[in-house]
């Protein structure tokens, strides 16, 4: 059965201080070695998360845990990988879920010429809002696929992002569904109960 160390107090904590991120080692049992525990919308009621399960043998780069942070499989080179995950959290700027994705865009648009948008796609919830943006480009030689997924509360934005290099064989269609499937396995969001205050 896997552990999660020290989660509850860690969660708890994170509601009231509203903390970027939650980090995690599990146990060696299960599929993944890393839980990340992001804020969507702590002002709700129920304090919504985005719940990301890094899988196992993979790797962080550079510091863990930050604001972004990458992850790729053990073994893999940090220009010549297999697949990367990218978790940004910007807690309190209440930048919507779809703005930054919009940033993003264009930012790619204008900076690199091989970028070519496949699908987006914007979703309100009610309590929070999801945005979703697929595109392919060339990076280190080679063409790749991105597909992200961001959410974002009143004041938090959180998402994940997967990324590959599109197979020899492979439409950005099949690549693009492969991504998709990939980010429903390892994140979903989560809701905490809210936290009743005990009166003598």
């Amino acid at each position: 059965m896997k552990k999660i160390f020290l989660i509850f107090p860690l969660i708890f904590l994170s509601c009231f201080l509203n903390s970027p991120t939650l980090a995690e080692k599990s146990s060696k049992e299960g599929n993944s070695d890393w839980i990340l525990l992001l804020p969507i919308n702590h002002l709700s009621e129920k304090r919504i998360s985005l719940v990301v399960n890094i899988p196992k043998k993979y790797k962080p780069l550079g510091t863990f845990p930050s604001q972004s942070m990458e992850f790729i499989p053990e073994g893999d080179d940090e220009q010549k990988y297999s697949q990367i995950i990218t978790i940004n959290v910007f807690a309190g700027t209440g930048v919507s879920a779809s703005t930054f994705l919009d940033k993003i865009k264009s930012g790619m648009e204008s900076e690199t010429p091989s970028f070519k948008l496949l699908k987006e796609d914007k979703k309100d919830e009610g309590s929070y809002t999801m945005a979703s943006l697929a595109a392919t480009y060339e990076q280190h030689g080679r063409n790749e696929i991105v597909y992200m997924r961001y959410f974002s509360g009143p004041a938090d934005l959180c998402g994940i992002q997967y990324a590959k290099p599109l197979g020899k064989n492979e439409s950005p269609e099949q690549a693009l569904n492969d991504l998709r499937d990939k980010v429903d396995k390892v994140s979903q969001v989560n809701t905490l109960p809210e936290m009743e205050s005990t009166h003598h």
